[in-house]
């Protein structure tokens, strides 16, 4: 026999359950507790109803689900007040939901009480989905998630007519696959050669807003073939 445990797939005695307090915080008539669990005599004078038992094994099946379908929990002020806090072990930490659904904390501190998501003390944003895009294509971006700055990163290529000879070239204003929001940090250009025969050729570029791009090819005399391919890369935020 496997000693791996089988992933729970349905929990036991869904519905069963007729309890509405279980466990019960203060010892019932037959003395059976939460924290007492059943009295030492309690077999022998009276056995557990098959709704006590359902609900019992309920609550252990329902953990055991939630664990094998990968739950995370949702922080919650009531469940950190029942356990005195979130723990964090040398051996293991709390991980809880943000409550936008997408990130994950991880519990750096023993027994914390704040809460992750307004800045509370001892908690570390681990993933995040939140503000997460991309279009990876021939002109495409990625804008890396809110937890690592929102970061974006485009790339692509344009393609333009020139004229040869020393202060000749062309330029052309590329609009990027998308606007940044708020800063444009800075870009490069690369030129694609094709048919130089003499001379050399420059390929620069410049910010002309959030969303434009102004490359510029300026071929020294040179018999270069028309149009000019330039492959561009932007970064900002």
């Amino acid at each position: 026999m496997s000693n791996i445990a089988t992933k729970i797939a349905k929990i036991f005695g869904l519905n069963a359950i007729n309890i509405d307090d279980y466990p019960p915080t203060s010892p019932d008539s037959t003395g059976f507790s939460a924290e007492g669990g059943y009295p030492e005599n309690y077999i022998t004078t009276d056995f557990p109803t098959i709704q006590q038992f359902n609900r019992l094994f309920f609550e252990l099946f329902s953990v055991g689900y939630a664990h094998y379908q990968n739950f995370v929990y949702k922080w919650s002020a009531t469940h950190s007040s029942n356990l005195g806090g979130y723990k964090s072990t040398s051996d293991a930490s709390a991980v809880v939901l943000g409550d936008d659904g997408q990130t994950l904390y991880v519990n750096t501190v023993n027994n914390n009480t704040t809460n992750p998501n307004s800045g509370g003390a001892g908690w570390k944003a681990i993933a995040s989905s939140v503000g997460y895009a991309s279009s990876v294509a021939s002109n495409g971006y990625i804008k890396f998630p809110t937890f690592l700055g929102g970061l974006i990163v485009q790339w692509g290529s344009s393609t333009f007519a020139i004229a040869a000879g020393e202060g000749a070239g062309g330029n052309y204003n590329q609009t990027l696959p998308l606007e940044f929001p708020n800063n444009f940090f800075i870009a490069n250009a690369t030129y694609k050669k094709t048919g130089i025969v003499s001379g050399s050729v420059g390929c620069y570029c410049s910010i002309v807003d959030n969303n434009t791009l102004n490359l510029t090819v300026d071929p020294s005399l040179v018999a270069e073939t028309s149009p000019a391919t330039v492959y561009w890369l932007a970064i900002g935020n």
